[in-house]
């Protein structure tokens, strides 16, 4: 990821902290974590794949 994006991240992280209830961020926390440890790379779209209209 680019520095820029990491950032910008990083400052939304801080405003969900400094604005959202203990118990809500901790679920978005989870919940990202889940989807970062679940995730399965190969099948994302990759450039010159062709995909079905949805």
């Amino acid at each position: 990821m680019s520095e820029s994006l990491n950032r910008l991240l990083a400052e939304l992280h801080a405003e969900r902290e400094r604005t959202w209830d203990p118990a809500a961020l901790q679920v978005n926390v989870d919940q990202r974590r889940r989807l970062v440890e679940e995730a399965r790379p190969e099948r994302f779209v990759k450039a010159d794949d062709r995909v079905e209209p949805f």
